[in-house]
C-alpha cells in the first residue's frame, strides 16, 4: 500500500511539474500553432489546420487537468476520505493548482493569467471526476468506530 501511495504521489507530482515547466515557457518559445490567444497574437494558425478548427488551447487545458484529476484521485484514494469527499478534495486540489498556474504565468514574458484557462482547467477536472463517479470507481471505505 505504501509503495502504491508513493507511486501515485510521484505520478501526481511529476504531472504537476510538467505543467509548471510548460507554463514557465515564454510565449515566443511555443510554435505558432500553439498561440495562446489567436485573436491577440501575431501568430495565427494556417487556414484549414486542426489548430484553427477549435480553440485547442482550452482543450489542452481541460485535458491536462482531467489527467491531473485522475492522478489526484488515485493519490487521495488511500486516505480516509469518504467517496464524495475524495472527489471534492481531488477537484479542489486541481482547481487550486490551476489558479496557482495562471498566477505563475502572469510573471512569464508574453504569457498572462486567464480566467477562461482556469475555467477550462476546472472543467477538465470535473469531467474526469464525474466519469470516475459515474463509473462507480470508488475505493473501499470502512467506517472507523469512534
Amino acid at each position: 500500500m505504501l509503495k502504491e501511495k508513493n507511486l501515485n504521489l510521484f505520478l501526481l507530482a511529476g504531472w504537476c511539474l510538467l505543467i509548471f515547466l510548460l507554463s514557465h515557457l515564454a510565449s515566443s518559445q511555443f510554435p505558432p500553432e500553439f498561440a495562446q490567444h489567436p485573436l491577440s497574437s501575431s501568430h495565427t494558425p494556417a487556414t484549414g489546420s486542426l489548430i484553427s478548427f477549435l480553440n485547442w488551447d482550452k482543450l489542452h487545458h481541460a485535458s491536462a487537468y482531467a489527467i491531473m484529476a485522475f492522478l489526484a484521485w488515485r493519490f487521495f484514494k488511500n486516505s480516509d476520505y469518504r467517496p464524495i469527499q475524495l472527489l471534492v478534495v481531488s477537484f479542489i486540489f486541481c482547481s487550486l493548482y490551476g489558479i496557482s498556474d495562471e498566477w505563475h504565468q502572469s510573471f512569464i514574458a508574453g504569457r498572462e493569467a486567464d480566467l477562461l484557462d482556469w475555467l477550462a482547467d476546472s472543467t477538465g477536472a470535473i469531467i474526469a471526476l464525474s466519469f470516475i463517479h459515474m463509473k462507480g470507481i470508488q475505493p473501499e471505505f470502512t467506517e472507523i468506530p469512534t
